[in-house]
């Protein structure tokens, strides 16, 4: 049997999902170019390996020292645009990848709240005789139950 949780204790002021959506659409408008590559896009890339700005920046200087020596299409500027933008880029990466882990627990733990508050709910219900209880519940939730256990348990005994 469920125990009664509450693993997260968090309610939004009336202002706060407005702020939350004001940043993101601020985000979305200054990423709207960047591309949301496939495996199979990422699969067609080089990939740096880790830790190796240092060296793509010394590679960078060496390109710039002899230039003359390089394939004509080869463009110094954009490769000092590249790198630039992976150093802006990437510890707002690490700050977004945390935030985003803290929402998608924050979601979790709310949902798992009100599911654990729900059974609580559902078997006390139940168990008292209450109709239609269950009305309403889709196949997914209802084979949940039947796997769980949670109908035996919600199920009052015979009457004797």
């Amino acid at each position: 049997m469920a125990e009664l949780q509450d693993t997260i204790d968090k309610e939004f002021t009336e202002d706060e999902p407005k702020k939350l959506d004001d940043a993101l659409v601020a985000l979305e408008e200054l990423t709207k170019d960047f591309k949301v590559l496939s495996p199979k896009d990422k699969s067609r890339l080089v990939k740096a390996p880790d830790d190796s700005y240092g060296w793509r920046a010394n590679m960078r200087v060496r390109a710039e020292q002899n230039l003359d020596s390089l394939p004509r299409k080869f463009n110094l500027a954009k490769m000092t645009r590249d790198l630039k933008l992976e150093t802006e880029l990437e510890p707002r990466e690490l700050r977004l990848s945390r935030i985003l882990d803290r929402l998608e627990s924050a979601a979790f733990m709310a949902a798992s709240d009100s599911f654990s508050a729900s059974l609580l709910v559902r078997r006390q219900l139940k168990s008292l005789g209450v109709a239609g209880v269950d009305d309403g519940m889709d196949e997914g939730l209802g084979s949940f139950f039947k796997r769980s256990g949670e109908d035996d348990e919600a199920t009052p005994p015979p009457a004797k």
